[in-house]
């Protein structure tokens, strides 16, 4: 271990831009529902050495880490991934299925419905190739999956 309590060059097999390359792309893999649901069926979010290693990559959420992220929702999954709740939802392919939907319809949707948000009053706003659907949940917002996906009850087809 270093000063700073992170293990050395030696202890990991790898330099420092080495590692912070492969956490930067394991973090960026956490945006992809099907990963999640693939970790999670092969009981590797049952592992504690496995959580721990999600807690420790917490770091990715302060700005000089964060601004290097080219999929920045990956950050809301390693927050989700801290609930033993969330980890149990995930082994159902239905609920990775239904969190992998919810993400598109975010992307969607989202620039339409946030230009007309920003519109003044009276004033149309711009119309892209998409429209607005005020009806599709918000897959980033705070315990949308929770709300979403239940553990005790399957999820509507």
């Amino acid at each position: 271990m270093d000063t700073r309590g992170r293990a050395t060059e030696a202890e990991t097999g790898c330099s420092d831009a080495e590692r912070f390359e492969l956490e930067l792309e394991f973090v960026q893999c956490l945006a992809n529902p099907k990963y999640l649901n693939w970790l999670a069926q092969n009981r590797h979010l049952n592992d504690p050495v496995f959580i721990n290693y999600l807690k420790y990559l917490e770091y990715w959420r302060q700005p000089q880490y964060a601004k290097f992220l080219i999929y920045p929702h990956c950050l809301h999954f390693l927050e989700q991934l801290q609930k033993a709740t969330f980890r149990k939802v995930l082994a159902d392919p239905r609920a990775a299925e239904f969190i992998d939907e919810q993400q598109a319809h975010f992307w969607k949707y989202y620039r339409n419905s946030r230009l007309a948000s920003l519109a003044p009053a009276g004033v149309d706003a711009p119309v892209g190739p998409f429209t607005v659907n005020p009806g599709v949940v918000d897959p980033m917002a705070p315990g949308a999956a929770e709300l979403a996906v239940e553990v005790d009850r399957p999820l509507a087809t």
